[in-house]
């Protein structure tokens, strides 16, 4: 079952956007590298994308269209590690 966020802001004039328990990522496979990966949104949206790279991309373009005050928040580092293996 996914959680209700997918991410959770931290508290403090530092506040980075941090991954829930689950989107933690564990070491890959080589079966895990022929699946898509996918990052979900906490408003629903899911990017999905073949590689690391794409979908980072696509959820970057999702947040610049519909939250643009917190892709400044959060970094490339941030996202990888939001990434779920589909």
């Amino acid at each position: 079952m996914v959680a209700p966020h997918s991410w959770i802001r931290s508290r403090g004039a530092d506040a980075k956007v941090m991954p829930t328990f689950w989107q933690l990522r564990s070491r890959r496979t080589f079966e895990e590298d022929e699946m898509a990966r996918i990052i979900r949104c906490e408003c629903g949206y899911v990017a999905r994308g073949d590689s690391d790279e794409a979908v980072v991309t696509a959820i970057r373009a999702h947040m610049a269209a519909d939250h643009p005050a917190l892709l400044q928040t959060v970094e490339r580092e941030d996202l990888l590690a939001w990434i779920q293996i589909e």
